[in-house]
C-alpha cells in the first residue's frame, strides 16, 4: 500500500502526486505546463538524486 502526498498549484488545483511505499519507491507524477519550469525541476532532480548518470535517451 502507498502513502499518497498531493502536490496543488498555487491556483489550489491539483498539479500532481508523490507516492512512497514501504519498500523504499517513490513515484512522482505532475504536470507542469511551462516549459522553462518543467525543464528546471527536471535538472533540480538530476542533481538532487543522481549526481552522475547516463545521458537521458532521445
Amino acid at each position: 500500500m502507498s502513502r499518497q502526498y498531493k502536490i496543488m498549484a498555487p491556483d489550489g488545483n491539483q498539479a500532481g502526486v508523490i507516492k512512497e511505499w514501504d519498500t523504499g519507491r517513490v513515484t512522482l507524477d505532475i504536470t507542469m505546463l511551462d516549459p522553462k519550469a518543467r525543464s528546471q525541476l527536471v535538472s533540480d532532480l538530476q542533481e538532487r538524486l543522481a549526481p552522475v548518470q547516463a545521458p537521458a535517451a532521445k
